[in-house]
């Protein structure tokens, strides 16, 4: 228990909720009633109406929830005014916020209730003003991988015009075929040089074997001799690059070449290990292409954005689990969208933490039923209910479908759970996108 929550807890002083915001030339303190901490200033009392925060899991298809509310508050010497109407207006949206819980015998922002940015700043009446306060999530709603990453006439002037429409791919994971089949390989590859017949496999570099970034290569669902290319690295325009060039028998442009392969190692040079553990592996690709900027050497560290404790448990949990995670992706985007896809495939949650943090959580298989305390009410508080719940209501069939293909842009492996003793047939699928490609 933090010390603030101790306080409350103890009845020890009072508990004001403090609104502090980093708006351009000022920092605005406000709370509903005075109060001056001992490291934060003094807190006018400004605040005339708080809004409700609400924060919530994401739900079954794993899309992030937003936390949003508004503060309104007197604005009688026109301090918001006047920034309002002056030059840098425009910098007030994205300015930094926060709410604390306080008590004077703790540091101010001890105790975050929200950590987030202003969206909006409206007068709705006279000397008065309103915030509107959103966690800081612009950045995941970009599209990844950014700009720098997608082919263009100057990286790659003799490329495939198709190679265009498509981003430098995203590679993690183990990518092997020939656990289900004998070609094509599941990586597709992009022509990147119609003359020196260069393939692109993956923007950064793939860890491989003994060196070797590249496992199997294959021409049209064949698989070629290892003395017609050589698998290595690049760098232009000052980005890492992970290629094949063909040295004799170069397909022509109009046949498809694959390969199979692995993906990103810890490091970043290629003597790391595989990141194969889907919590690891999605804290990677959002710091890395979302978030940061990667462009070559040693990746970049976790985003301050993810919440490293709640990481680490989910980590250590996966681990337990052995659970291992793949993708291959040559389309953009959104981060929100790819955190969606690992949470659906491996059953967590993500949230956004009271710190402002993106966070992950899981369905924990080893958690024993709950063995708190249970509250009872009669049958006439419930009004009417029954503890048979007709079959066409519950899912008696679902077929899962896994380790996905992105060359053939299918799944290689599909489960069917049927319940027998069901009446009827009501039948769900579930895409486990994210899942080992093998």
């Amino acid at each position: 228990m933090s010390a603030v929550l101790d306080a409350i807890a103890g009845g020890r002083g009072i508990v004001v909720a403090g609104l502090v915001v980093s708006l351009p030339g000022t920092t605005y303190r406000a709370a509903a009633t005075p109060y001056t901490s001992t490291s934060g200033g003094h807190f006018y009392d400004r605040v005339l109406n708080w809004g409700r925060i609400t924060y919530s899991l994401s739900d079954r298809i794993g899309s992030m929830p937003f936390v949003q509310f508004t503060v309104r508050v007197a604005d009688h010497d026109r301090t918001l005014a006047r920034i309002y109407e002056g030059s840098r207006r425009d910098e007030i949206r994205g300015s930094a916020a926060s709410v604390y819980l306080m008590t004077p015998t703790v540091a101010y922002n001890s105790e975050a209730v929200f950590v987030g940015v202003v969206t909006k700043l409206s007068f709705p009446a006279p000397f008065q003003a309103e915030f509107t306060l959103r966690t800081n999530d612009d950045q995941i709603q970009r599209l990844s991988p950014g700009g720098g990453w997608i082919p263009n006439r100057v990286t790659w002037p003799r490329a495939k015009a198709e190679v265009f429409d498509k981003v430098s791919p995203i590679l993690a994971g183990t990518h092997d075929a020939s656990y289900t089949q004998t070609g094509p390989g599941l990586v597709k590859c992009l022509l990147v040089d119609t003359v020196s017949h260069v393939y692109l496999v993956c923007a950064g570099r793939a860890k491989g074997t003994a060196g070797v970034p590249i496992t199997r290569v294959y021409v049209d669902a064949t698989q070629v001799s290892a003395s017609n290319y050589t698998a290595s690295n690049t760098t232009i325009g000052g980005r890492y690059y992970t290629i094949i060039t063909f040295t004799s028998s170069a397909p022509t442009e109009s046949q498809t070449v694959t390969c199979d392969a692995e993906g990103y190692e810890s490091v970043g040079d290629g003597t790391g290990t595989l990141i194969t553990n889907p919590a690891t592996q999605w804290a990677h690709r959002l710091s890395n292409f979302v978030l940061g900027d990667y462009m070559s050497g040693a990746w970049l560290s976790t985003h301050a954005l993810i919440d490293s404790t709640y990481l680490s448990a989910a980590e250590a949990y996966f681990t337990l689990l052995g659970a291992r995670a793949s993708t291959n992706e040559d389309e953009r985007r959104t981060g929100k969208d790819i955190t969606a896809a690992y949470c659906k495939s491996f059953l967590m949650r993500s949230f956004w933490t009271r710190g402002g943090k993106i966070a992950l959580r899981y369905e924990d298989i080893f958690a024993l039923p709950y063995t708190g305390y249970r509250l009872r009410w009669y049958r006439d508080e419930l009004g009417e209910f029954s503890l048979v719940e007709d079959d066409y209501q519950v899912t008696s069939r679902i077929v899962l479908r896994f380790s996905r293909s992105a060359s053939q842009d299918s799944y290689l492996s599909t489960l069917e759970l049927v319940d027998a003793s069901a009446s009827s047939d009501t039948q769900d699928s579930l895409d486990l996108e994210m899942s080992e490609a093998r």
